[in-house]
This record gives structure tokens, sequence and C-alpha cells, in this order.
């Protein structure tokens, strides 16, 4: 006998962490100002100058405000984490990209 598939539904009224979304959003800003920055700086030759310099800031700091709110969105209760850890991940990812550039030119 064929045994029927039964559909459970689930209600329930978590909803995804704003902070973790907004984390993820500026990761993603980050990720491409970093694009960005490096290739005008490869097209330069590494003669980007101070504006280019503090847009490079300017990601770093998206990048640590977006960690600081992804970390701050795993102790909202009754939320979904995903967000949550996409957002933290890929924050730290962009500030270990930004500290290898460092390292690179040190």
């Amino acid at each position: 006998m064929h045994r029927k598939k039964r559909r459970r539904k689930i209600y329930t009224d978590k909803k995804h962490a704003v902070k973790g979304i907004v984390a993820t959003f500026l990761a993603i800003a980050a990720l491409l100002v970093f694009g960005i920055l490096v290739y005008i700086s490869f097209k330069n030759r590494g003669e980007a100058g101070m504006v280019i310099g503090s847009l490079a800031l300017i990601s770093i700091l998206l990048g640590v405000i977006g960690l600081v709110l992804g970390l701050m969105s795993f102790t909202e209760e009754n939320n979904y984490k995903l967000f949550a850890q996409i957002g933290s991940f890929m924050n730290v990812f962009v500030l270990l990209l930004w500290g290898l550039i460092y390292m690179i030119g040190f």
C-alpha cells in the first residue's frame, strides 16, 4: 500500500532578525566598496590617493558596524538566525580581507 504524505503546517510567529538583515546588507555594501576600491587601486598602479583610502576606512567601518549588529541579533528572542549568521560571517570576511590587504602592504 502506498502511504500518503501528510502536509504539516507549522504556525509560528518567528520573523527574521532585523539587525541580521541590516548586517547582511552592510556586508554586501562593504564587499562592493572593497571590490571597487581594489579595482581602482589596481588600475592606478597603487597610486589611488587619499579619497580611495578614506573610502577604504568607510568600508572597514561598515564591516565593524555590520559585525556588531550581526552579533547583537543573536540575542534577539523568537527570531530566525539565518541573516544573523550570514551577516556576521560576511562582515568577518570583509574585515579579514582588509586585514590581509594591510598585512600585504606592511
